[in-house]
């Protein structure tokens, strides 16, 4: 009952962000019978923009196919799924804490914990982070099937694995967790026999996915050059940086600032290993927690040669294990006292939650968070154009005053494209050297720059003018909108040759 009323909110939010282009816009979803391809191709080929990002989560992409045919394009459905998934999520890890010997109360303030920690609202609010709720839950799945007692509990904990990394990338750690959980479930010993029956298992189907992604992408993982030691430094920062955000939940919002390589965060984390070590005898759920958190984070803190950005909706999978944790060192505390943490990570969720709200809601906040970076500025002032703000122009100036000084073309480019639709209609003149700047910023390759510059130049009578410029764009980017532009200006000018070509390159 708590958990709809602090996340009940959630169900009217919109498509918002990603959410937009990989489910909204999707041209794959509207037709079931593109099933089959979406599966053979890169996650984000989904997108109503698509791209090639390295990513295969082809149980991800039928649930968004499942969720176009049940509920159409309306984003009610697909919010009900992901609350669902988290609250399945959080009583899986209920019931792994009483597998573990927790009592129904320390599950219960596990689920709790975990269920309502900040970190979790974005996995919730935000369809295209369905990813995450799949993955978790999947893998949570497998680590209480292996709770089982004979074969059948790996068999089935090796099915469920194989599906979460089918979900997520982040998956892939099932295997080291699955270890870390029957480290603490034998009394903190290793047993060998079921070490090497449980390894075996879930890297037998680690291996079949990792073959699946090469089928699919053409690579098992995409990695990006070597950083040598400063990968080292990078990883450290990243772990430091993500357990501050489990402490302390704020801000969490979508764009985030880089984490910078440490070698201080290195030292802490040298420490922090050096104590797991010392109290693995009289604290060994210490190092339970701290081989937890190193472990689920590995894939996304920096230490592997791979490009992540930094993410609070990523400790989604880590907070599972520390909640665990927590919910038994809470337990010798007093109740009042206990129940004092989960109650104030209540009080932050429902905080929270109303950034999701809208468009506007969210990239303010984020601004609000982080004034120095481009991105979410320009989300807000594309938030505000839809809207016909008076101060739509004020908030695209400020987004490329900012994408000039991190030097991010990209939203320069975007900034400088809305500028010039902003004025296409009152002062095509105006409009012009926004569009072109735009293309100069995209090198050309934002198709729809070029495109505006042609119309801006047709509006003010100079349709020859406007022809040349579509032929420069059609030799960089000759993609079909192009053409249709052509085409058009061709039939006002009137001129056969012209009409003819264009039409062949529609």
């Amino acid at each position: 009952m708590v958990g709809l009323l602090i996340f009940a909110p959630l169900l009217g939010t919109p498509f918002l962000w990603d959410d937009k282009s990989l489910i909204r816009d999707s041209e794959l979803l509207k037709s079931p019978s593109n099933l089959g391809t979406a599966l053979r191709r890169d996650f984000w080929a989904l997108s109503a923009n698509p791209r090639e990002q390295g990513m295969y989560r082809p149980l991800t992409t039928a649930s968004y196919f499942a969720d176009r045919a049940v509920f159409g394009v309306q984003p009610l459905g697909p919010h009900v799924v992901s609350l669902a998934l988290h609250f399945l999520a959080a009583l899986l890890l209920g019931g792994l804490a009483v597998r573990l010997g927790a009592s129904w109360q320390e599950a219960l303030l596990a689920a709790v914990l975990f269920a309502f920690h900040p970190v979790c609202v974005e996995a919730v609010a935000n369809v295209s982070s369905r990813g995450d709720l799949l993955a978790t839950t999947l893998v949570l799945a497998a680590l209480l099937a292996l709770r089982r007692p004979g074969p059948s509990g790996v068999v089935l904990a090796a099915v469920a694995a194989a599906l979460a990394q089918g979900a997520k990338e982040s998956a892939f750690v099932v295997l080291p967790l699955a270890l870390v959980l029957e480290w603490w479930a034998a009394g903190f010993r290793v047993e060998r026999r079921r070490w090497v029956l449980v390894g075996a298992a879930l890297a037998g189907v680690t291996v079949l996915m990792l073959a699946l992604r090469t089928w699919a992408l053409g690579e098992a993982v995409r990695a990006h050059a070597n950083e040598g030691w400063v990968a080292v430094a990078s990883g450290a920062a990243g772990v430091a940086r993500y357990a501050s955000r489990v402490v302390w939940p704020s801000p969490l919002v979508p764009y985030q600032t880089p984490t910078d390589a440490s070698w201080l965060a290195v030292g802490l984390v040298v420490l922090a290993l050096g104590a797991g070590v010392a109290l693995l005898r009289r604290a060994p759920l210490v190092s339970l927690a701290l081989a937890w958190f190193l472990v689920a984070t590995a894939p996304v803190a920096g230490w592997l040669p791979v490009t992540v950005r930094f993410s609070g909706l990523l400790l989604y999978l880590p907070l599972t294990g520390l909640a665990l944790v927590a919910a038994r060192s809470l337990r010798t505390l007093k109740p009042l006292v206990a129940w004092a943490v989960p109650l104030a990570l209540v009080a932050m969720s429902a905080a929270l939650v109303p950034t999701w709200a809208s468009d506007e809601a969210l990239w303010q906040a984020n601004v609000d968070a982080y004034p120095e970076l481009p991105a979410p500025r320009l989300n807000l002032a594309n938030a505000l154009a839809q809207r016909g703000a008076p101060e739509t122009r004020e908030a695209y100036e400020a987004v490329v005053t900012a994408a000039a000084a991190a030097h991010d073309g990209k939203s320069l480019s975007m900034a400088e494209l809305g500028l010039g639709n902003l004025l296409l209609r009152p002062a095509p003149n105006e409009a012009e050297p926004h569009f072109r700047r735009a293309q100069e910023a995209s090198a050309g390759r934002l198709w729809q720059a070029g495109v505006n510059v042609a119309v801006a130049q047709a509006m003010q009578g100079r349709l020859d003018d406007a022809l040349v410029t579509l032929e420069g764009q059609w030799a960089t980017t000759p993609v079909k909108p192009v053409a249709e532009t052509g085409l058009d200006f061709a039939t006002r000018r009137g001129d056969a040759e012209l009409i003819a070509k264009w039409r062949a390159r529609r």
